[in-house]
């Protein structure tokens, strides 16, 4: 397929420092990691890659781009070397979550002509446009789909002859997707034996503190969700559990599943969304209006109930065969009882 060519700019190389173009047009700055780390252009990149990674420890965003394009580039392209350096999947998997969703902002308002662009570059995909239709190759539409539900479930696609119809919103979220994870590859590769500056190491230790002291707050969370009888848990809220503690962004099937079960075993508005703080797009405003509308406390003011077992397998959040359960609270109560079911993974 024809290789779509587009006008890329200086606000563009902002917004997205991660296309090549972008990356290219640092070659003419002929700037070594020793500059960025001693002239007062390195010392106000570091600054950036700083903030940013504080910022998505803390808050779960990134800061708005650099007015600089140069800048921006360059302080990205930084940060992934000192998450390469930290090595902590967590941490770059809450900095790879609070980026992309800062992308997907700027990508959901993009002309279309860009959009595609930038979707070719992010998800190696195949991507045509039929009578004013946007259709991306299958393969790379169920590797990119944020979540397995709703709408995103091929059953609800429009698909024809290895292609899915998709909206320019719905493109713009897949490439979030895709972004998340380019993060995550390139932070992941090995790093070759570099003469790190001690400007560079003193950052990577203010970051490793600040990402420690998280940390200390997670522990704290993860035992008071033991001291809550975890052991009675069904093995689809653990696993669910298990992968908010690892720092894994969980989709909304998977968010509306744990806080409904949490809600209904007796755990509180507070203590619940305690345990959402593990998220790595946490939102203290937003989770609590989440939270207190599945409870109950706002709107039509109805308490919400975990989704039934079939449900759960459907939206790809269980693997297990529990016996005699249809409902992972009766799981719940069942064991509490001492009568804990006999459970088997599924293929």
């Amino acid at each position: 397929m024809r290789k779509l060519e587009v006008i890329l700019t200086n606000e563009d190389f902002r917004k997205y420092p991660f296309l090549p173009e972008a990356i290219s047009k640092l070659k003419e700055l002929n700037l070594t990691i020793e500059d960025i780390a001693s002239e007062d252009i390195g010392k106000e990149i570091l600054e950036l890659v700083k903030n940013n990674l504080v910022s998505s420890i803390r808050s779960g965003e990134v800061n708005p781009p650099h007015k600089d394009a140069e800048l921006e580039i360059l302080s990205f392209l930084a940060t992934l070397l000192v998450l390469r350096i930290i090595g902590e999947r967590g941490l770059t998997e809450r900095f790879a979550v609070a980026f992309s969703k800062r992308t997907q902002n700027f990508l959901k308002n993009e002309e279309l002509s860009k959009l595609i662009y930038i979707a070719q570059f992010i998800m190696r995909c195949r991507i045509k446009r039929e009578n004013n239709l946007i259709l991306i190759d299958i393969a790379s539409f169920l590797n990119n789909m944020p979540e397995y539900k709703g709408i995103w479930k091929l059953i609800n696609r429009e698909v024809s002859k290895g292609w899915v119809k998709v909206s320019n919103r719905e493109l713009a979220r897949l490439v979030e997707s895709g972004i998340k994870r380019y993060i995550i590859t390139k932070t992941s590769e090995k790093l070759t034996e570099l003469n790190i500056p001690d400007l560079i190491y003193m950052l990577v230790e203010e970051v490793s503190r600040e990402w420690s002291k998280k940390l200390r707050e997670y522990e704290e969370i993860r035992a008071s969700i033991v001291r809550g009888g975890e052991e009675y848990y069904p093995p689809c809220i653990h696993y669910l559990l298990t992968q908010l503690r690892e720092g894994k962004n969980l989709p909304h099937s998977a968010r509306f599943a744990l806080a409904t079960f949490l809600l209904n075993i007796g755990i509180s508005v507070e203590e619940t969304l305690e345990i959402f703080k593990l998220s790595p797009d946490f939102r203290d405003d937003l989770a609590r209006y989440q939270i207190e509308h599945i409870a109950g406390l706002r709107g039509s003011k109805t308490k919400y109930l975990t989704y039934k077992c079939d449900n759960m397998r459907s939206l790809g959040l269980c693997k297990w065969s529990c016996e005699g359960i249809r409902h992972p609270l009766q799981f719940y109560y069942r064991s509490l009882r001492g009568r804990k079911p006999n459970v088997s993974e599924t293929s």
